[in-house]
């Protein structure tokens, strides 16, 4: 008890001091004085990262968002000499900090006992996965409809089986990701496809019990996303490569955040705006033929304000991070305050939903989309999420009623 106190207290201490480096930062940056401001973020960034608690899921999946999405687009902007504001960057620490304080004592759930049900449970897994790579080909982003599902069940299985058991299931997961990839990718959806991968695997090493240090698991997930980035161009020399970094969606949504920020004089309030992206944050999957009057999205309705008509015509969307909304249509001050209660809102909303299952089955849906929410703000997360959670919900239902009639205990 002691121990934990301490541990608890240090970790506290550390998310203090890093906070308290990362507004260091931010006057300085505003003040112009660059040594003190980069000092002060580089000390603010050690300290985030130590300040992340290694057994909790929500904090692994913001520091990877924060890693691709902001660290390693900032460190491509210095070496390329991009003109960024790197006050934007210790913006993302201190929000970081928030996310990590509000998500605090959330774990990886505990291993369940084995049951009858297992057999069971391992032919839903590979129906899951089959369904899944079947959805991909047919339904452009269809595996969006079935992914939480294979998730929920694999995590399940991990807590259930033995590691051998638990590698050949990652194994199959891994090998359907491949093929969903390889054959019926359309080249659409990259970061939904890469959170179908991503979580699993946090959870399998988690109950694998592997010791993978958090900076390598960030320093790889952001080179799959620098390489994936070149993939897409053709890249023949540094300089192409730096292009390919540069258009490519891991480095746009800050970009544009950049962009957005930087014409702040232009930027008029437009509480509608605001308003409406909270609206679908509450009812982001709700049809728009039964809700016509439903509003587009940050990502769409920029495209509509701000582009060439041909990216409409073609449903462009695009991104400026969880910021950029709050930016866009409240402009930086007033946008700084709604932007912070996103952040309380949607770190509550993880812990009333990991606290609603008290069995932990199905809270890891919310993860898979957390990625997105990072990237793209409240529209974006909200409606990912949402479809996800069909299936999963209807496992719980089925379960609960199993253990209402007096089935075997599953857990």
């Amino acid at each position: 008890m002691i121990y934990k106190c301490s541990r608890a207290f240090s970790l506290n201490s550390i998310r203090i001091l890093g906070l308290f480096f990362s507004l260091i930062s931010l006057v300085a940056f505003a003040a112009q004085v660059p040594f003190l401001a980069c000092f002060s973020a580089i000390i603010s960034s050690v300290f985030f990262y130590y300040s992340v608690e290694r057994d909790n899921p929500f904090q692994i999946i913001w520091f990877l968002s924060f890693s691709i999405f902001t660290a390693t687009p900032a460190l491509v902007f210095w070496l390329s000499e991009y003109h960024f504001s790197f006050f934007l960057f210790s913006l993302m620490l201190a929000f970081g900090y928030l996310a990590v304080f509000l998500s605090s004592r959330m774990k990886f759930p505990e291993l369940m006992a084995s049951s009858s049900y297992r057999k069971y449970l391992i032919f839903c897994f590979l129906l899951s996965l089959i369904f899944q790579t079947v959805a991909s080909a047919y339904v452009f982003k269809g595996s969006i409809f079935i992914s939480g599902l294979s998730c929920v069940l694999f995590i399940v299985l991990c807590r259930m089986f033995s590691r051998q058991v638990i590698i050949y299931c990652y194994s199959l997961y891994f090998l359907a990701f491949v093929l969903e990839y390889v054959f019926f990718w359309s080249g659409s959806g990259r970061l939904l496809l890469a959170a179908n991968l991503l979580i699993p695997t946090i959870f399998c090493i988690h109950y694998l019990g592997f010791k993978v240090p958090l900076l390598s698991l960030s320093f790889a997930v952001s080179l799959v996303g620098l390489l994936s980035s070149a993939n897409r161009y053709s890249v023949e020399s540094l300089d192409s490569f730096t292009f390919a970094v540069l258009n490519d969606s891991m480095t746009s949504p800050i970009m544009l955040l950049n962009d957005i920020y930087c014409c702040e004089p232009a930027v008029s309030v437009n509480d509608e705006g605001i308003f409406d992206q909270y609206l679908l944050f509450l009812l982001g999957a709700f049809p728009r033929a039964f809700w016509p009057e439903k509003p587009f999205g940050f990502g769409f309705q920029y495209t509509v304000d701000q582009m060439d008509y041909h990216f409409v015509e073609s449903k462009h969307s695009i991104a400026a991070t969880f910021l950029g909304e709050h930016f866009y249509y409240l402009g930086p001050y007033i946008g700084l305050l709604t932007a912070l209660l996103t952040i309380g809102l949607v770190s509550l909303a993880y812990r009333v939903f990991y606290n609603f299952d008290k069995h932990k089955l199905i809270f890891p849906v919310y993860l898979m989309y957390l990625l997105t929410f990072y990237w793209g703000g409240m529209a974006s997360f909200s409606q990912r999420f949402q479809i996800s959670l069909f299936f999963p919900f209807l496992f719980l239902s089925i379960f609960s009623f199993a253990r209402k009639v007096d089935f075997k205990r599953v857990m």
